[in-house]
């Protein structure tokens, strides 16, 4: 509906129980769209060059990995106002905030590409966020000190039986 609604050719990667269901729902619009069950990780960049935009409109996200790549490659992301995608962006900052529902997801895609100097300026701040805040040097040394942090309560819990 959002695709065919506004002329636009989606790449979907990922896979899951309800593969079947989503292609049904596209209908006649899954020929505007490319399907990729799984693709090698060092592929993912060039993939996701090749878009305008990303888009993750999941009701619950623990830790966005994609979106956090998304915006590593410096792409204009929109993902839905939900539990671990409002935390990683700031809307009209790093992203685009929008609903689930299709109406909200359309209405954010067009925005956008309505306005290409927003998403070039969303483009570049959500790639100098993905890198000051989500280097791996970054999570893994918050890895660490919370493992670090973890032990020494370990450790002082056993102290003090």
């Amino acid at each position: 509906d959002v695709m065919d609604s506004l002329g636009l050719t989606g790449i979907l990667i990922g896979d899951g129980p309800l593969r079947e269901l989503v292609r049904q729902r596209c209908g006649e619009s899954g020929s505007r769209l490319q399907w990729f069950s799984r693709i090698p990780h060092n592929q993912l960049p060039e993939l996701l060059a090749r878009g305008r935009l990303f888009i993750l409109p999941s009701h619950y996200e623990g830790h966005p990995k994609a979106l956090i790549e998304a915006m590593a490659c410096g792409m204009p992301v929109i993902g839905a106002d939900s539990p671990g995608i409002r935390e990683v962006l700031d809307h009209g900052q790093t992203g685009w905030l929008c609903g689930t529902d299709a109406g909200s997801i359309r209405d954010a895609v067009r925005h956008l590409l309505e306005n290409p100097d927003l998403c070039q300026r969303l483009g570049e701040n959500a790639r100098k966020r993905a890198v000051q805040k989500y280097s791996l040097d970054r999570i893994v040394s918050a890895e660490l000190e919370l493992l670090h942090a973890a032990a020494g309560e370990v450790k002082g819990d056993h102290g003090s039986h």
